[in-house]
């Protein structure tokens, strides 16, 4: 049964991906996405590894792991009457995890008075596109009731009397609420992700005030950029990778063909007839020009900071490279 769900759950994503965005690709706006899924197919589009393909990258939400962002929203009951509305920060720790903390006001028939407080919850999802979860969470807050005072003895009202009929009396109180929750999300784009649920309140006030509240709510969390990409390093001179193990160290073997078609890059070839133009031989009897033009007066100069390949590589972050063992083996 279990399995049915998974299946089922990642077939209409997969239709409601494809319908809704034109293509399976839908968060290519997303760096992390993209360098996951931007490679060309290696087989025909009718191929089973191409739909196999197809049918995961349509679903993928994985990218949103260890993102924050914004969400607002709003909930309703009917017996007793009940509404809320709140606004606050998600966090996802994993890409199957979310932690939720919103400043929230409620409305209940139970607490008599409007109250605010803090909500905080956590969710567990599928990292699909169309993501089905369940959580549970915690509404703490505080507000003033009013209350009847036709029988306490005081002057509530301030006329000189007391226990007057229709007195009241407004006090301060605290209104807790435990609730598991369930629903299901949908990423509109990679930036926003709606969310409708079901949660049912257990408040301090008693079983009389507890609620079902249905709930409606708006997610934006802010793309991946290329920096977010984490760049491996690049194998030492003359050496090509060939595998990792399951420690995670990356080996590398020397290559005595690289090794001599650097040298054989660095060497020019004999003149060529145009003094614009030079020519250097490259591995396998590929040659490789570089023209050797004076700069245009008319062309716009380089610019550096205006180019993201050179900014990407300028900000990208400094990661600890991973554990490297060159193994030599002549060929």
């Amino acid at each position: 049964m279990r399995r049915l769900a998974i299946v089922l759950t990642l077939l209409i994503g997969s239709v409601i991906g494809c319908t809704g965005s034109g293509k399976s690709r839908w968060a290519m706006s997303d760096a992390l996405y993209r360098d996951k899924w931007g490679k060309p197919y290696e087989h025909s589009k009718l191929h089973p590894d191409s739909l196999k393909r197809r049918l995961v990258q349509a679903n993928d939400a994985t990218f949103v792991k260890q993102r924050t962002g914004v969400t607002v929203g709003g909930f309703g009951a009917d017996q007793p009457v009940a509404a809320g509305a709140e606004f606050g920060l998600v966090y996802f720790p994993a890409s199957w995890v979310e932690a939720r903390g919103t400043l929230a006001g409620v409305i209940a028939e139970g607490a008599e008075t409007a109250n605010g407080g803090l909500n905080l919850a956590l969710r567990a999802h599928s990292p699909t596109r169309l993501s089905p979860f369940v959580g549970v969470g915690s509404y703490i807050g505080a507000g003033k009731r009013t209350l009847s005072a036709e029988d306490d003895q005081r002057d509530n009202d301030g006329d000189l009397f007391i226990d007057e009929a229709g007195e009241e009396s407004e006090e301060s109180h605290g209104f807790l609420t435990i609730y598991p929750e369930a629903g299901l999300h949908y990423w509109l784009s990679p930036s926003f992700r709606l969310t409708g649920s079901a949660a049912y309140h257990v408040t301090s006030q008693g079983r009389d005030a507890d609620f079902l509240a249905f709930g409606l709510s708006i997610t934006f969390v802010p793309p991946n950029d290329a920096s977010d990409i984490f760049m491996p390093p690049q194998p030492p001179p003359g050496h090509v990778e060939v595998g990792h193990d399951d420690t995670g160290i990356t080996h590398y073997k020397r290559s005595r063909s690289l090794e001599n078609a650097a040298e054989k890059a660095l060497r020019p070839a004999s003149p060529t007839s145009s003094p614009r133009l030079q020519t250097y031989e490259a591995q396998e009897n590929e040659v490789t020009a570089f023209e050797l033009a004076e700069p245009d007066p008319l062309d716009p100069p380089y610019e550096p900071m205006r180019d993201p390949e050179y900014l990407r590589m300028k900000y990208q972050p400094t990661l600890p490279a991973p554990p490297v063992r060159i193994e030599v083996d002549d060929e």
